[in-house]
């Protein structure tokens, strides 16, 4: 990477492309391999990536706000993820906008729950019934409930590829909802806002890593997901690096 005015050119990154296609890819994987491991691992990864998506968006966008970096640090760390888009839609678009009783919500609220139980692991009594096989050896069922909206049951040991299908496509349909109908943004200024940029000599320019928009449409073509709140005009490749191998 070539050396940057530091008072002037910058790079300014924002994880919300990766973490979405991260989950895109991983969700593409987990519905294609035959290894019940495999596919049990990569529906976790994809669920949990397209939970901190939503986080990103939520972080991103308060950070575009006018606001100053001490009120937005303070509200990050104090409003979960649903209160900061709502204030940022309220102080975007004016009250009443955001409707937290819609379906879209609903189910992105549940998927930070699911996140957060999985995440913060603690130890759950659920109900069970035990039997034992012939050989004597014991044999649980375990009933961990479901979420209403998305469906999907709640322990994690019951996530495959088509869970991390529903959970990408509930945050396609939220994001359609939030920012194509809400925010009524045009596709490309949500990929402006939302995608990493370098800027130099008083420009900005969108950059996204390799092979990651292409994902969006992957889940387009696959599983019908809304993709028309973003677009992706202009990209540029980047580089990074490291310290030097010896350092």
């Amino acid at each position: 990477m070539s050396k940057l005015q530091p008072d002037t050119d910058h790079w300014n990154d924002k994880a919300f492309v990766t973490l979405l296609s991260d989950a895109i890819e991983h969700a593409h994987l987990a519905t294609a391999l035959p290894n019940p491991g495999s596919v049990a691992r990569l529906a976790r990864s994809s669920i949990v990536n397209s939970a901190l998506s939503v986080e990103s968006a939520a972080n991103i966008c308060l950070a575009s706000l006018p606001l100053s970096k001490t009120f937005v640090h303070d509200v990050e760390r104090k409003l979960a993820t649903l209160e900061k888009l709502e204030l940022f839609l309220t102080l975007h678009k004016g009250a009443g906008v955001f409707d937290r009783g819609c379906h879209a919500v609903q189910k992105i609220h549940e998927l930070i729950n699911l996140r957060n139980d999985f995440v913060h692991p603690k130890s759950v009594r659920q109900m069970a019934q035990i039997s034992k096989d012939t050989a004597g050896a014991h044999n649980a069922t375990v009933e961990a409930g479901t979420y209403n909206h998305l469906k999907l049951v709640k322990s994690y040991r019951t996530w495959n590829g088509d869970a991390a299908v529903t959970v990408v496509r509930a945050v396609f349909e939220f994001f359609d909802q939030f920012f194509r109908q809400w925010c009524d943004w045009e596709p490309a200024r949500t990929a402006t806002v939302l995608s990493s940029a370098i800027v130099a000599d008083g420009k900005e320019i969108t950059s996204v890593i390799a092979g990651e928009i292409e994902l969006f449409s992957t889940a387009h073509t696959l599983w019908k997901v809304p993709v028309h709140w973003i677009e992706f005009n202009v990209t540029s490749p980047i580089q990074t690096e490291g310290p030097p191998a010896n350092a």
